[in-house]
């Protein structure tokens, strides 16, 4: 269900480090990580005002803080821990969160998850 009317703040080729795996010698130490993250807002007047949007700056480090003092066994759980951060802004009506894991499996660049989750939609 996707609305054409929302406009969207992406980042792109995010890479931080954190804890992520489920085997023990990928929980030694933090490892690299790629995220893109598209925020959809309501298309307004902003007037060049960064009150009137999301301040991503900001936003970036609160996930940043989150995902580098977390530990997570699955791509999924890491996925899902943004966009729960992500939504927690007033001003973000969608967020879709993809997070690589880069070298997990031989002969592939990265594992990805995406998801994408909504204000006021439930999570089952």
């Amino acid at each position: 269900m996707a609305d054409a009317r929302l406009d969207r703040i992406r980042i792109r080729d995010w890479q931080v480090a954190c804890i992520l795996g489920v085997h023990a010698h990928e929980r030694q130490r933090p490892r690299p990580v790629l995220i893109d993250l598209t925020l959809a807002i309501a298309p307004e007047d902003r007037r060049d005002d960064l009150s009137r949007t999301v301040d991503y700056d900001a936003l970036r480090q609160t996930i940043l803080h989150a995902v580098e003092t977390s530990s997570f066994h699955l791509i999924e759980s890491l996925a899902e821990s943004i966009a729960s951060i992500a939504l927690r802004e007033p001003r973000v009506i969608e967020a879709t969160v993809c997070v690589g894991k880069p070298g997990a499996l031989p002969g592939a660049r990265t594992v990805e998850i995406e998801l994408t989750r909504r204000r006021g939609a439930s999570q089952a």
